[in-house]
This record gives C-alpha cells, sequence and structure tokens, in this order.
C-alpha cells in the first residue's frame, strides 16, 4: 500500500477508506476522489493513466474538480448490492402473501361463526347408528411348541472402523496454485522484496519474453507486492495466448458471468483460464487471472 506522489501517480487515486493511500497494481480496491462521488476506474484505465505520470493526461483529471466520473470509464457496481436489493423485494413480498393469507382466513371464519349464530344447522338432527349383534364363533388357539436351537459357533461382530478425519482442501483459486488450461499452466506470484525478472526467470523456467507476453501492462520493472502472472515451464511464445490481468475477488461472492461483465472482459475465456465451469462461483480473497485478446 503506497501514497499517491504527484510525479508518478495521481494524486486523486485512493482507498475508499484511505484516500490518502492506494495499492500500486490496478485495483477494484483503488477509488478516484476527483470527480463529485468516488468511482473505481476500469483496471485498464488505472495501467494507462491512473498508475504512471501520464495521470496528467487523463480525461477525468484534466477536468474540473466535482464532476461525476465517466460511465464508460468506471467499474459497474458490485453484484452484491443488487443480491441485497434482491433479498429485500423477497422479503417484503413474503410479508405481503402472509399478510392476504390472514385476512382470507379471518373472513371464512368469521363467516362461518354467522352461519352458525343464524340457526342454519338448528334443525338438522343427529342420527343415531343402529348396531346388529352376531354371534362370532372363536376356535381356541394351538399353544405354540418352543424349540431352543443350540448354537454350534459363535462369530464376532465385525468392527465398525472409525471415520477418518478430512482436512479442509485447498483453496483453488490462490496464490502459487496451478490452474492447468490445455497444455500450460499458470499462476498468480505476489513479487517480494528483492525479486526481479531473472529470479522469477530461473525459479519457474521460463524467459523474460514470456512473462512480459502474457502479462497485461507489466511495468518495467517487478515492484514489491506486484500481483504477475506466471506459466511454469513456458519458454515460447504461444500468439494465440492473450495476456492476463492478476485480480483480487473484493465481492464476498460473485459469479463469472458478473465478474466478466464488471471488467468488460469475455466470459467464456475468463471461465476457461480460471478452471471455472457454466455457474461457477467466485468468493472474496480468489485470485483469478483476466484474459484479455491482443
Amino acid at each position: 500500500m503506497l501514497t499517491p506522489s504527484t510525479s508518478s501517480t495521481c494524486p486523486h487515486l485512493g482507498l475508499k477508506d484511505d484516500p490518502a493511500s492506494f495499492l500500486a497494481y490496478p485495483s477494484t480496491g483503488n477509488f478516484c476522489f476527483h470527480g463529485k462521488a468516488p468511482a473505481v476506474p476500469l483496471l485498464e484505465h488505472q495501467g494507462n493513466y491512473c498508475l504512471c505520470p501520464e495521470h496528467l493526461n487523463c480525461p477525468v483529471f484534466i477536468k474540473a474538480k466535482g464532476t461525476y466520473f465517466p460511465k464508460e470509464l468506471r467499474i459497474t457496481e458490485r453484484v452484491s448490492e443488487s443480491k441485497v436489493n434482491d433479498n429485500r423485494k423477497y422479503f417484503i413480498a413474503v410479508i405481503l402473501v402472509l399478510l392476504l393469507a390472514s385476512i382470507i382466513w379471518g373472513v371464512i371464519a368469521l363467516s362461518g361463526n354467522n352461519l352458525l349464530n343464524l340457526g342454519l344447522f338448528k334443525n338438522l338432527s343427529p342420527v343415531s347408528p343402529t348396531f346388529e349383534a352376531k354371534t362370532i364363533t372363536v376356535n381356541p388357539i394351538p399353544t405354540p411348541t418352543l424349540l431352543f436351537i443350540l448354537p454350534t459357533q459363535t462369530s464376532l461382530p465385525t468392527p465398525i472402523p472409525s471415520p477418518t478425519s478430512t482436512s479442509t482442501p485447498p483453496q483453488k483459486h490462490s496464490l502459487e496454485t496451478p490452474i492447468q488450461v490445455d497444455n500450460y499452466r499458470y499462476i498468480v506470484h505476489l513479487s517480494m522484496d528483492g525479486e526481479g525478472f531473472d529470479y522469477l526467470v530461473k525459479t519457474y523456467d521460463t524467459n523474460i519474453d514470456v512473462i512480459k507476453a502474457i502479462n497485461f501492462m507489466l511495468p518495467p520493472a517487478v515492484w514489491v507486492n506486484f500481483p504477475i502472472v506466471l506459466s511454469p515451464g513456458l519458454k515460447v511464445i504461444d500468439p494465440n495466448m492473450p495476456a492476463f490481468l492478476a485480480y483480487k475477488v473484493e465481492d464476498i461472492e460473485i459469479s463469472t458471468e458478473q465478474l466478466a461483465k464488471n471488467l468488460k472482459v469475455n466470459r467464456e475465456l475468463l471461465q476457461k483460464y480460471n478452471g471455472c465451469p457454466i455457474g461457477c462461483n467466485l468468493k472474496k480473497n480468489d485470485w483469478v487471472i483476466v484474459p484479455y485478446l491482443k
């Protein structure tokens, strides 16, 4: 987490609860406070303007302070807010149905009492049932003969194995966890102090050209705590492979369909390169790789 510098990054970039600090990589946690209301710029816009000296030419930075942030340059509202509204509407609908059922039940009960009070059923006389006596002959039940059979072999019960404790499976979309797609593996690595491109090439058996080709908006040097996408063992660039941007999920839970819509990327490619079929949901703090076509 860094503090904006007017020479290198936009001074209006900051966190929602701490406008004086920001994340050093494109993230939905970064907000622009230059507009009338804080807004999250598109990840591509953050890399092209907010996080570099090019912010001086940003169309939002040039505008007078107090105007609304352009819709085409900001990430849409998160799905969690729409879920809250949907749940609220569902709760109100249930209350209205229960209230209507109570009113109908009260009307039916009141109508029944009025019919009894009017004497509509007073002239109805009860019908007494008649019974015809019959003689039933009961045959005596023979006394059963008890037969004892001595067991020839005593077998011990088969012991039931005690259940073995199962550990919680590791998080699928986390740092350093590979995702296999076709013949390649992809991981998200969070760079540490002292790591450079030479270290990444040697550790992950790749080369600098591949690292630059598969990372979208890669900075000229490896920053501390910068998420970078790597493909261990890959040394030849595949021209059909998209460039990727590491992304950390901020919502409590979100579908890949909604995330692709929010980030304005291809849904099928997002699901493919993260091993998520249709209906797959991502959770808070999951790391995914966002594909951008070259």
